[in-house]
């Protein structure tokens, strides 16, 4: 494993790696390879802006600073309706999905169609990742395809904006 793996792994990770780690329990191996995906393109993107950003603000303002950039904004509005129709497919408490819970705080973070800057979006990805990181999200169908769902929107935006390259 990765040198810096460790820095972000915790007993709520545990479980995650675990329950992707049982082929019987979880059969959809490309949902499966998303989502430990995700966690990767995480620590590489926290990695980098933690590089960039040298501000003295907290992870989830340095997490959120793409939101600035007119580049990003602009390619984030060339995929944004592609990523909400993804988003409301997903299997949540509502239907269509509007919404996320951050786990810590009972917080109900919106992505709809009102809610979907590019500031919004990251907000969205920086919980899912809190939720698995930090939080109490319980490993289940639903939340690896949320996940899922992050790591391709994600990685999606970061390859069109040439975030590695800037």
């Amino acid at each position: 494993m990765p040198q810096n793996y460790y820095r972000f792994y915790s007993l709520d990770m545990d479980k995650w790696i675990t329950y992707l780690d049982i082929e019987n329990k979880y059969r959809n191996e490309a949902t499966k390879k998303k989502c430990l995906l995700f966690i990767f393109l995480w620590q590489r993107y926290n990695e980098f802006y933690n590089s960039k950003i040298l501000d003295n603000i907290g992870d989830k303002a340095k997490a959120i600073k793409l939101a600035d950039d007119e580049t990003c904004q602009q390619k984030y509005n060339e995929l944004k309706e592609n990523f909400l129709k993804k988003f409301k497919q997903i299997e949540g408490a509502d239907t269509p999905r509007t919404w996320i819970k951050n786990i810590k705080n009972n917080e109900k973070i919106y992505y709809n169609n009102t809610q979907n800057s590019l500031k919004d979006f990251l907000t969205i990805i920086y919980t899912i990742r809190c939720n698995i990181f930090h939080g109490d999200k319980p490993p289940n169908d639903t939340n690896t395809t949320l996940i899922a769902w992050a790591y391709d929107c994600f990685d999606e935006l970061l390859n069109a904006c040439d975030y590695w390259n800037s």
